[in-house]
């Protein structure tokens, strides 16, 4: 049991680390970037 909380543990940190180092998100409303997307609802 005390094997699994060490693995559980380690798992969080990695994960809460590993959030941290993600690129920052892009700006599709700057002109530099362009950005695609698809599209699942047209309305009515």
């Amino acid at each position: 049991m005390k094997k699994l909380h060490v693995l559980l543990a380690a798992f969080l940190i990695t994960t809460s680390l590993g959030s941290a180092c993600a690129p920052a998100s892009i700006d599709c409303a700057s002109e530099e970037v362009f950005c695609v997307g698809l599209v699942t609802d047209i309305g009515k």
